[in-house]
């Protein structure tokens, strides 16, 4: 073996193969088992995204279409993330230093994911009632006067 440069020899021999990265081959090819495995139904994560898309069918009324499984499947997961998502926000709060956290931005984009998806759904926004202002004001002086000592 011909000797190298000084500038080229290392002191000890495996500091150069330790410090060479180790070539790692990944064999996917779409094989993976996240996508063989079926969602694990017997976890909580698991029950609450089970009951979400029977209360999504059940919403829809009849049996669903294959594009609608797809889309209650796809909105009840997009729940479950924006609920963890919104779990991490109250332990950790929404910002550090000014900043928005990770978590916030999470729970933000999971939250208009699902809306988008229940509007391809064909479920609508609805137009809540506007109380008349002044009826209102009355109803509160009646509840008033009723729990008032005579």
């Amino acid at each position: 073996m011909p000797k190298l440069p000084a500038r080229l020899r290392t002191k000890r021999p495996d500091s150069a193969r330790l410090a060479r990265p180790k070539v790692v081959f990944l064999r996917h090819g779409g094989g993976s088992a996240l996508m063989r495995a079926a969602f694990d139904g017997r976890s909580r994560l698991g029950k609450q995204h089970r009951a979400h898309v029977e209360a999504l069918r059940a919403h829809l009324g009849g049996e669903p279409s294959v594009p609608q499984v797809a889309l209650i499947d796809q909105a009840a997961k997009l729940r479950l993330l924006a609920q963890i998502a919104w779990g991490e926000l109250m332990q950790s709060g929404a910002f550090r230093r000014g900043e928005s956290r990770p978590a916030f931005d999470a729970f933000r984009r999971a939250a208009a994911d699902e809306r988008e998806v229940l509007r391809l759904l064909g479920l609508e926004r609805r137009a809540g009632e506007i109380p008349d202002v002044a009826a209102e004001i009355a109803r509160q002086r009646r509840e008033e006067e009723a729990h008032a000592p005579a």
